[in-house]
């Protein structure tokens, strides 16, 4: 995922290579510029650490399990001197400080050399930690995980092919595992990192293989979890739905969007890699759909076991009147009643369109067939006034009204018109249909 303004963390890694003569492998620079470009001071200091590896002759180990920020900062200190760490605490509980009173104070050689080894920064004379996660560590022992910004090249579609064919065997050539799964070695290459990021698996990319880092399918899973879980977009995603009860896409695209500020990145962009993270986690577990929101779900435990869960996750959810009015509500009312409680049952009473409109309007949710009145509906209000509130809040009901209500419109026009607003590929029979039906439920809300 590296784009124009990540050159920014690419120069930093060239220079700070040049300054100390030692090489870094191209794959370590890469995997640390894609995964923290957003953190300009961890990118540096991840870079110096593996400088440092690099000159001792250490295995910098599997990517997918980078040294931890405890580690990072504990290197940090453990060569300091008892007046220099009490000095850099000092810093910490009161900067911005002024550098006199703190060299006065600890000695100006102990603070020249915390500015020296870049743990303190002096600007204008005021000193300051170099991170504001380094002073929480130093004042409180606080060590947070930080999100990662990576978003896979692989479809989830493509993930249970994937994850069946590295578990075959120990070790994959790229030139094996492309002609096993019919990619391109570009498409490979590009496979094989996603995979690293995930922690699936770890590689050499200059011998041109990989090997898996999980015994079996429910470890991949639980890594795959992990990664999603400490992706800025969930993160983001699951603050947006414990604060208000669920998230609708364009919600968590404007949440998320200051996570990557660091890239130039355009809108359209943005809600692919929104749209790639969310359909992860919907086909993992972590989100669920209550209509056009998503609410939290369970992990799943075993990918390759699991009931299949794949969506596609638009912009905007469009409600395209898959049963009439008078069959939704017949539905819902069973569901409260208890009189249907599978879809199965429901589609024996000629009640299957029902299911999908009720569940696009977010009245009910489906789970393995079950059939469950959602969670925001309430006992206190008739199912009709239920399917009018559920009406009024998606699209295209929710901000088209005045195309919807356009006097002597045909269905087809109606069709074409919704069409265009939000971009669906519809052909002149889906047009015709589903502005048919729209206006049908449009004649309903007048009544």
């Amino acid at each position: 995922m590296i784009d124009a303004s990540s050159h920014l963390g690419c120069r930093a890694a060239v220079l700070a290579q040049r300054e100390s003569k030692q090489a870094l492998k191209y794959n370590i620079t890469k995997f640390i510029v894609e995964n923290y470009a957003g953190y300009p001071w961890l990118l540096k200091k991840l870079v110096r650490h593996y400088i440092e590896d690099a000159k001792a002759g250490r295995d910098p180990g599997p990517l997918g399990s980078l040294p931890s920020l405890e580690s990072l900062f504990n290197n940090d200190l453990q060569e300091l001197t008892q007046a220099q760490q009490r000095a850099i605490k000092f810093i910490a509980q009161n900067s911005p400080v002024e550098y006199g009173a703190t060299a006065d104070k600890y000695g100006a050689d102990n603070v020249a050399s915390l500015v020296n080894q870049r743990l303190v920064i002096n600007t204008g004379g005021k000193l300051n930690l170099y991170w504001d996660i380094f002073r929480d560590y130093i004042l409180y022992d606080e060590v947070p995980q930080l999100p990662n910004t990576y978003v896979p090249t692989i479809s989830v579609r493509r993930i249970r092919g994937i994850l069946k064919t590295i578990l075959g065997a120990e070790r994959l050539d790229y030139e094996q595992f492309a002609a096993t799964l019919n990619l391109s070695l570009t498409t490979t290459d590009n496979a094989v990192r996603d995979l690293v990021n995930m922690g699936i698996v770890r590689s050499n990319r200059l011998e041109q293989y990989f090997e898996r880092t999980s015994e079996n399918s429910v470890a991949a899973t639980a890594k795959i979890v992990e990664f999603l879980q400490s992706n800025c977009i969930f993160i983001k995603a699951r603050e947006l739905i414990v604060a208000q009860g669920g998230a609708s896409f364009s919600e968590i695209c404007a949440a998320s969007a200051p996570e990557y500020a660091f890239l130039a990145i355009d809108e359209q962009t943005l809600q692919q890699y929104n749209r790639r993270i969310l359909a992860y986690c919907w086909h993992f577990g972590l989100l669920s759909k209550n209509g056009i929101h998503f609410v939290l779900g369970e992990p799943v435990f075993d990918i390759l076991e699991a009931a299949e869960r794949v969506a596609n996750i638009s912009e905007v959810d469009i409600f395209r009147a898959a049963a009439p009015p008078e069959r939704v509500i017949e539905l819902v009312d069973q569901v409260r009643h208890g009189a249907c409680k599978t879809k199965r049952a429901a589609e024996r009473q000629g009640l299957r369109n029902a299911v999908f409109a009720a569940s696009t309007l977010g009245l009910i949710m489906q789970e393995g067939g079950q059939i469950t009145l959602s969670q925001h509906v309430k006992g206190d209000v008739t199912t009709a006034q239920l399917v009018r509130q559920a009406l009024t809040q998606i699209e295209p009901f929710k901000s088209s009204i005045a195309e919807i209500e356009q006097p002597g419109l045909s269905a087809e026009d109606l069709g074409a018109i919704i069409a265009d607003l939000y971009g669906l590929n519809w052909s002149t029979g889906s047009c015709q249909r589903h502005g048919s039906a729209i206006k049908r439920w449009t004649r309903w809300m007048a009544q």
